[in-house]
């Protein structure tokens, strides 16, 4: 069954059936609205709520035919003297059930809407509870997202340090292997001039300094990432990484022979 909705001097009420519009005495200019409209109209524009605007004639009053027998004086003064009830009581007697009638189906509609205002607090109660479980997950899955992403990086950086400190060992290796051909060639006499020997020991020299270029970068490239690496560490862990930045530090030292 359709259910209607009325807006009357700023206020809104509602649902009512069409029988529940009859009792509260809609007007033509009463706006209306339902389900399945676009906007709010007239009551009178609503094809379903027409009829209760529908003017119907009185029956036409019916004349009592003459009587053809003649009454006796008696009888026509017995006619005449009986007694009228009086208009006012049966007015207010009207009145009164009247009064009653309207306060009971009042009574009825606002039980009514107060039934329905529960439920809707209700729905909505429900509703925001769900919303804040809803919440409460996303909250959740954005923080293991976070932890996640952040553990990937830590490792990333962990295996690229790595990588990184493997290719410095080898390039501290090549340069102590250059540095002892280095010494092989300057102590070696047999079989070659002095000349010979000095483009040789220039040669190695040259060598040992492309080495130890590469040293360096990856020197440079390893204090870089140790000093990233520190900024980014939590405060609980700042003591052991402090520890762990200053052992890697001493022994890139050591190998330097700094």
């Amino acid at each position: 069954m359709q259910k209607y909705y009325t807006h009357s001097n700023g206020k809104q009420d509602g649902p009512f059936s069409i029988e529940e519009l009859k009792i509260i005495q809609i007007t033509r200019d009463t706006m209306i609205w339902f389900e399945g409209a676009d906007n709010w109209r007239k009551a009178i524009e609503v094809e379903d709520l027409k009829d209760l605007f529908k003017i119907i004639p009185p029956p036409l009053p019916t004349m009592p035919p003459p009587s053809l027998s003649v009454q006796k004086p008696e009888a026509y003064a017995a006619v005449t003297t009986t007694p009228k009830p009086k208009a006012g009581n049966t007015n207010v007697g009207f009145f009164i059930v009247a009064f009653f009638i309207a306060a009971g189906v009042i009574g009825f509609i606002y039980v009514e809407q107060q039934q329905k205002q529960a439920e809707i607090e209700q729905q909505l109660e429900k509703q925001n509870i769900k919303i804040q479980e809803q919440e409460k997950l996303e909250a959740k899955r954005k923080e293991e997202q976070i932890k996640k992403e952040k553990e990937t990086k830590e490792e990333e950086s962990s295996m690229e340090f790595a990588a990184l400190r493997a290719q410095y060992d080898a390039a501290v290796a090549a340069l102590r292997v250059e540095k002892s051909r280095l010494n092989s060639i300057s102590s070696f006499e047999l079989l070659r001039s002095s000349s010979e020997k000095r483009e040789q020991i220039q040669a190695q020299l040259v060598r040992i300094s492309s080495a130890q270029t590469e040293v360096d970068r990856l020197k440079s490239e390893i204090g870089k990432k140790l000093l990233e690496s520190k900024d980014k560490m939590e405060w609980k862990n700042q003591r052991n990484a402090s520890k762990e930045l200053k052992d890697r530090m001493k022994s890139i030292k050591s190998d330097m022979g700094e």
